[in-house]
């Protein structure tokens, strides 16, 4: 948070921060679990529908297991949201199929995609 606070300027008390993961939904070479910090901000549409771990949700995950140990994968896909028959949510892509072998997926059209 003092980071958040030097870099943004975040104030405790006055400002809202979130700082969240959120789905590796788009299934290209540039997607992965990855950080966000918003101050002061809403969640995007996008992330806010596909899902976010908090922060400290994610520390949790990585402090209960074991690097190598093949469960961080399933842990974190069980953290986001599924369809009713528990298909988890991609974004349709060229390079995604490969990604997600071995996984229930169900591919939607990415609504966000810049033509």
């Amino acid at each position: 948070m003092r980071s958040i606070e030097k870099v943004y300027g975040y104030q405790p008390g006055k400002d809202t921060a979130q700082i969240y993961l959120h789905s590796p939904i788009y299934g290209d070479s540039t997607a992965g679990l990855h950080i966000h910090v918003r101050v002061n901000q809403r969640l995007p549409g996008g992330e806010a529908d596909a899902g976010s771990i908090t922060l400290d949700k994610m520390i949790d995950v990585l402090e209960g297991k074991k690097f190598g140990s093949g469960n961080i994968k399933s842990e974190v896909f069980g953290l986001m949201p599924k369809t009713h028959s528990g298909l988890l949510v991609s974004f349709n892509s060229a390079s995604n199929k490969k990604q997600f072998e071995g996984i229930s997926v169900m591919y939607v059209p990415n609504p966000w995609k810049q033509p």
